[in-house]
């Protein structure tokens, strides 16, 4: 008699219950939305938006760190990010929303 436990005999970590996220759990939940889940927002951003975020995001840290590093600075840094997140999370929902209605 072996002293190992048989990992063949145990579920994987797909197979156990609660993982919504795996594709081999029964609890598996197909996703909606390219919002819902990261690896497909980051590839549709990279594949979509790539120059526009690209050029924005050198942008918004160049005038950060050429300017005052103040709260102020810190304040405008994180709002002109936000906007430009708010920017690629509209131009996905209006391509979702394109794709539904084609």
């Amino acid at each position: 008699m072996s002293a190992r436990p048989n990992y063949a005999r145990f579920p994987g970590m797909g197979d156990l219950p609660g993982d919504s996220s795996n594709p081999n759990s029964p609890d598996y939940v197909e996703r909606e939305s390219i919002l819902d889940c990261p690896n497909e927002t980051g590839t549709w951003l990279a594949e979509n938006m790539a120059e526009p975020i690209q050029t924005r995001a050198i942008e918004i840290i160049g005038d950060f760190l050429a300017g005052p590093r103040d709260q102020f600075a810190n304040a405008r840094l994180l709002r002109e990010v936000m906007d430009l997140a708010a920017k690629c999370e509209d131009a996905i929902r209006a391509f979702e929303a394109k794709g539904d209605d084609a």
